[in-house]
């Protein structure tokens, strides 16, 4: 090869290399158009319900290029099938309304209620909506802070009244009655309403309320151990449904929750034993 070919191959090359690098660069801005129309296609999508599509297009937007209205959309679509953990990478460092809110969404669909409550109260701060502030309420009762669950339904009864959920919370601990054992009633049914609405941790907290006032409290030691159960911590659980026991041997009820808590933890021979129990003592499969 001649000098001259070599110049010229090495031309075109460098050439090329140039053409390429404008491309490369150039390529998001000649795209941003259609890029753009993607990303209405999927919002529209969305809105119609219609997310598999909407995430076809959503990808091919992606494809151009990754941007905070990408990732608003891909959150989106991630919390609509329920991939709470996978919506939220997408979701937890932008600082939009609408992503702050299904970051918040997530967590709570997640049980985390503390990381609920730092959104939900960010949001308060910049718009006062009675639907952030029920969201806020649920976060603060899945995280286990009864007193500030029921000082915050106080203050937001006022704003917003006659609301069914600040109603219920802001009176958990009204005196129902001077009675020690009525009052421990009392607690032990808003435990009961917390447990059925999976706020295990508050459960657990308005259960040893009941117990302060009426330590031989049988239903409230099944109650706080069905929590404890729902919650994972199958030891705890197991040592609730014990204490049920011990102050009421015949009652089978507490058998046979200690014996769903025995499955759990893999022991099949204790759970027989306490199924067995269960029948002595009345129960029938």
């Amino acid at each position: 090869m001649s000098k001259l070919q070599t110049s010229i191959y090495t031309a075109i090359i460098v050439i090329f290399s140039v053409v390429t690098s404008l491309f490369i660069l150039k390529a998001p801005q000649i795209l941003e158009p259609r890029r753009v129309l993607y990303i209405n296609n999927t919002t529209a999508l969305f809105n119609d319900g219609n997310f598999e599509e909407g995430l076809f297009n959503l990808k091919k937007a992606e494809f151009i290029k990754k941007d905070d209205k990408t990732n608003l959309l891909h959150g989106m679509y991630s919390f609509n099938s329920e991939d709470y953990s996978d919506a939220l990478p997408y979701l937890d460092d932008l600082s939009s309304k609408n992503a702050i809110y299904w970051s918040g969404t997530s967590y709570l669909k997640l049980l985390q209620g503390d990381k609920a409550a730092s959104k939900f109260e960010k949001l308060i701060e910049s718009e006062d909506k009675e639907s952030y502030r029920e969201n806020l309420l649920q976060a603060y009762l899945l995280d286990g802070k009864l007193d500030k669950a029921v000082k915050f339904s106080r203050e937001s009864n006022k704003i917003y009244k006659n609301n069914s959920s600040f109603l219920r919370v802001m009176n958990f601990f009204t005196l129902s009655s001077v009675n020690i054992q009525k009052q421990a009633l009392f607690y032990l049914e808003n435990a009961n309403w917390l447990l059925q609405n999976n706020y295990y941790k508050s459960a657990i907290n308005m259960s040893n309320k009941a117990l302060i006032l009426f330590p031989q409290y049988r239903d409230a030691y099944l109650v706080k151990g069905d929590a404890e159960l729902s919650s994972d911590n199958n030891d705890s659980a197991i040592n609730n449904f014990n204490k049920a026991i011990k102050i009421d041997p015949a009652y089978y009820f507490s058998y046979l929750k200690l014996a769903e808590a025995l499955q759990k933890t893999g022991d099949i021979q204790g759970k027989e034993d306490a199924l067995e129990k269960a029948r002595l003592f009345g129960y029938k499969d």
